[in-house]
């Protein structure tokens, strides 16, 4: 099974807690996770979708992505059964 980053993260994250890691790597495993990605920012999800739908994602797409965050250049986007992330071009 594939996992996207952030679940990778999450699982473990979830692993150290249960092994009763130190407290050290808890620290180095926060201080590795936690650095986000300057160029990638939140924006408002509908105008994020209506871009998507002008770029290519199906009149249904709506139902079954979910918005996750934005680059410069892309919206992205990830299904909320398969997990599989897609990106469409940003235009605002």
């Amino acid at each position: 099974m594939r996992y996207t980053e952030a679940e990778q993260a999450q699982r473990e994250l979830k692993r150290a807690v249960l092994s009763k890691s130190t407290t050290d790597e808890y620290t180095k495993w926060v201080e590795r996770n936690s650095k986000p990605d300057p160029s990638l920012e939140v924006v408002d999800p509908e105008y994020a979708f209506e871009d998507a739908l002008r770029n290519g994602m199906p009149d249904d797409g709506k139902y079954h992505y979910m918005y996750m965050y934005s680059s410069p250049t892309m919206h992205f986007f990830k299904h909320g059964d398969t997990r599989e992330y897609v990106q469409y071009n940003r235009i605002c």
